[in-house]
């Protein structure tokens, strides 16, 4: 399990190491490196989806 937290509150996901283990090793260890931290939603369709990971998102007003 993951726990993001965010401005808006946090939340959990379930990571499947054992279905995909190349992405889910990938997520690890850029979670554990700190990559993620500080970093923004760059696309939010309620009630859908909220995507991250880019690395020029940790500024927000990157046009990246």
């Amino acid at each position: 399990m993951a726990t993001f937290q965010t401005t808006a509150g946090s939340f959990k996901a379930e990571i499947f190491l054992d279905r995909m283990p190349i992405t889910a090793s990938n997520f690890i260890d850029l979670a554990q490196s700190g990559f993620y931290n500080g970093i923004h939603f760059h696309r939010v369709i309620p009630g859908f989806m909220d995507q991250f990971g880019c690395p020029f998102a940790k500024d927000p007003n990157s046009p990246r």
